[in-house]
């Protein structure tokens, strides 16, 4: 064979992908950069409207006054004893922490919740309602006003002399009764006389 004298040379491109790679090489990471800058201005300014957020948030509901949390827990009392006037077992018992206990006036009747709610549940069940009204109650309130505790007079039907004294806690934005106890006021001139009455019927006590 005898070459050409004056050969033609044929140049091709590389591929796309190649071509696009050897092409763009040095640029391509300038795209990048200016991608990561975007996306780091938007977190930024995404923070600044969620603190800004929060900041109105806080504006919006500032923290409720010593007295307003007196009288909340006033009323979350008397609420606790109108429902268990009306008999009404989810909104009687929804004022008690989990933790919480009730004491009856008979010796042996320490409840935590689980036990007392049972013996709730049988006693509106039956329709046996407890109307206890407090007649004159007084609140003391700790140095946070996250805890209270209290006593009150109850005009409790036929029963007229009993006292109630109790512990709240704040949880949640409400009071909920961590104890409770429930007992009859005795005048000292006849408690020597009740004493020996309660040893007639329960020597062991």
């Amino acid at each position: 064979l005898v070459p050409s004298e004056n050969p033609k040379v044929v140049t091709q491109s590389g591929p796309p992908l190649l071509e696009g790679r050897a092409g763009r090489g040095e640029s391509r990471e300038q795209p990048v950069e200016d991608a990561k800058s975007a996306a780091l201005e938007a977190a930024l300014e995404a923070a600044r409207a969620a603190g800004e957020a929060s900041d109105k948030v806080t504006e919006a509901a500032p923290a409720p006054s010593a007295e307003r949390l007196k009288q909340e827990a006033q009323r979350v009392l008397d609420d606790w004893h109108s429902a268990a006037a009306l008999g009404d077992e989810r909104r009687y018992l929804g004022h008690f922490a989990l933790d919480g206990v009730f004491m009856g006036p008979d010796p042996d009747e320490r409840w935590d919740l689980a036990t007392f709610s049972s013996y709730v549940r049988d006693a509106f069940a039956r329709k046996e309602n407890w109307s206890n009204q407090s007649i004159d109650r007084h609140l003391l309130f700790g140095p946070h006003m996250d805890v209270a505790w209290f006593d009150e007079k109850l005009d409790s039907g036929g029963f007229t002399a009993v006292r109630g004294t109790g512990v709240l806690r704040r949880e949640e934005d409400t009071w909920k009764i961590v104890h409770y106890s429930m007992t009859y006021s005795i005048p000292n001139e006849i408690a020597r006389d009740v004493v020996n009455s309660v040893r007639a019927v329960s020597p062991a006590r």
